[in-house]
């Protein structure tokens, strides 16, 4: 049986997002790497888990600097969330 080109293509393209996830996580962009995961479901591929873990540790990291350099006035709120595309706030 002969696979459609279009369904080759698909799965090719699948494939693919794993790549972009990986080189996502591997950029410290892990909300955006769990969105995909999950949107994609590459979960067996890609736990989220880890990768959240990974940013709840990057942000720790940057508080802790922060908190360290004396700026306790940063220009975006604690409650603010934004994507670099779509503006999400969340009050």
């Amino acid at each position: 049986m002969v696979l459609p080109s279009y369904v080759v293509s698909l799965v090719r393209l699948y494939l693919c997002f794993a790549d972009i996830v990986q080189k996502l996580i591997d950029k410290d962009k892990h909300i955006p790497a769990v969105k995909y995961i999950l949107e994609f479901n590459l979960a067996d591929q890609i736990p989220p888990v880890p990768v959240l873990e990974a940013a709840v540790d990057e942000a720790k990291k940057l508080a802790r600097k922060l908190s360290e350099e004396g700026n306790s006035s940063v220009s975006v709120s604690p409650c603010q969330c934004m994507c670099p595309k779509i503006k999400l706030y969340i009050y």
